[in-house]
């Protein structure tokens, strides 16, 4: 469904924008904080920038692309969703030693 691949995106953006946000420019970093963060539309941000919806719409696709790449090359985002899965599974398990043990081999893989 179209809506779950729009919440989607857009918790992927957030994670994305919380681990590399400072590596964008500032008016990308500024554009994804009112689109992504404060649900501004294109529309709202151009009204406040005084640009067209088109110019930040390719300011927005710029810096979502930037964001991938970084991931891509990085993975920071992928290593924490991965330490917070043993985690979760590590503390949902009664037998904290078997766990532990499970966790270590998750981790080495």
């Amino acid at each position: 469904m179209k809506i779950d691949k729009s919440l989607d995106k857009n918790i992927e953006m957030g994670m994305l924008l919380d681990f590399y946000g400072a590596l964008l420019t500032d008016k990308q970093s500024s554009y994804m904080h009112m689109h992504f963060y404060d649900d501004m539309s294109l529309a709202e941000i151009a009204d406040i920038e005084h640009i067209s919806r088109q110019a930040v719409h390719d300011t927005l696709k710029r810096a979502e692309e930037t964001l991938i790449e970084y991931e891509t090359k990085l993975k920071f985002s992928a290593v924490y969703k991965k330490q917070s899965d043993i985690l979760d599974n590590y503390n949902n398990k009664t037998e904290p030693l078997e766990a532990l043990k499970n966790m270590l081999s998750a981790w080495e893989e």
